[in-house]
């Protein structure tokens, strides 16, 4: 198996009590992994084919694939205005983990977070009987 090149998300970095958080819904978004909120609006779940995880406003409890893990700082919720969800934020290094990655490391001049192992999916368009349908798949073989 080749070395997978390392991945880097540079520019959605936010700085909050000194950790470094994402916009959880834009990451989840590029995985095609779907959010849905309770109807208090302080839970989060995510839902993909290969993963779920969900998440508290204002807890450092998550659940992954089933199982209860801690996150290093609390979720946090925020409401943009246009917006009828809230957007979820999370510790950086609990978002890569999420997403069955490593977390490698934050350059803070270039604001760029660095992981490796990241599963990329690859998305197939197919019609059948006229109705389109997005596939959406993981290269496997790229994973260490």
């Amino acid at each position: 198996v080749g070395e997978q090149a390392p991945y880097v998300e540079q520019g959605k970095v936010y700085m909050l009590n000194g950790s470094l958080y994402v916009q959880l819904n834009d990451l989840a978004d590029s995985y095609w992994i779907q959010p849905s909120f309770d109807a208090t609006g302080t839970r989060a779940g995510f839902k993909g084919w290969l993963k779920k995880f969900a998440v508290r406003n204002g807890s450092t409890t998550a659940i992954v694939d089933g199982k209860t893990v801690k996150m290093t700082k609390p979720a946090y919720f925020k409401k943009e205005k246009g917006s009828k969800q809230p957007v979820v934020y999370v510790p950086f290094q609990f978002a890569i983990e999420a997403l069955g990655g490593t977390y490698t490391g934050y350059n803070a001049k270039t604001q760029a977070v660095t992981a490796k192992n990241m599963q990329h999916p690859h998305v197939i368009y197919a019609t059948h009987n006229g109705n389109a349908s997005r596939i959406v798949t993981y290269d496997l073989s790229q994973l260490q």
